[in-house]
């Protein structure tokens, strides 16, 4: 992370709690108790573009969870950042269409991926 910020024009040596993050903010929560069963990357990059990121630098997205990980209803799987109210709206739109994060009820075994 600290090269991409270096190469980014950043300060490579700042702390996480020194990043300033977007004044406008929406939680996506899980819809059901389960588990991660997917996380469309795809979604997930279009989401961030729409806030603006990587031009404006408090804009992005937070994933909390992982494929696999056992959830509870109304944990939040991802926060979307965004500088402007319009920009978070729009990023918002996209993850209501897309669905970033799956979650289903039961997760009964998993297979390794090949």
């Amino acid at each position: 992370m600290r090269e991409i910020i270096e190469t980014q024009g950043g300060n490579p040596a700042i702390k996480p709690e020194e990043i300033p993050i977007g004044q406008h903010h929406i939680e996506i929560n899980a819809p059901c108790d389960g588990f991660v069963t997917n996380v469309n990357n795809s979604a997930i990059n279009a989401i961030a573009r729409a806030t603006g990121a990587p031009i404006e630098k408090g804009a992005g997205v937070i994933l909390r969870w992982k494929r696999g990980n056992k959830v509870k209803g109304d944990d939040v799987l991802l926060e979307i950042f965004a500088e402007r109210a319009s920009k978070l709206t729009e990023a918002y739109n996209i993850a209501q269409r897309t669905n970033p994060i799956t979650v289903e009820g039961m997760l009964l075994h998993k297979i390794p991926e090949y």
